[in-house]
């Protein structure tokens, strides 16, 4: 598909490493709050059934925290390629 069509690497390269940043980004903002609310979360969450320890539920928050980001990138990128779409048929 891309035979005959020379690229520019480094900015090839510059896009890759903004993907990587911002799936990083996501991952770390996950992460930082699964640390921060879940262990407050589950231990109100154990609490109110009568658990003596409480459950390890932060992995759960920290993937909820995850897909929201990414299915947030997602929207966003649909809403620009229909964007990209009504502005080429609006140009014809």
């Amino acid at each position: 598909m891309t035979r005959g069509v020379r690229s520019a690497w480094p900015t090839v390269l510059r896009q890759t490493g903004l993907a990587i940043g911002i799936g990083l980004g996501l991952w770390a903002t996950g992460w930082m709050l699964g640390f921060i609310l879940g262990p407050v979360g589950t231990a109100q969450a154990a609490a109110q059934v009568g658990m003596a320890s409480a459950p390890r539920f932060q992995s759960a928050l920290r993937w909820a925290a995850f897909l929201a980001g990414l299915g947030t990138l997602a929207i966003v990128l649909l809403f620009v390629q229909f964007a990209r779409l009504a502005t080429r048929l609006r140009a014809r």
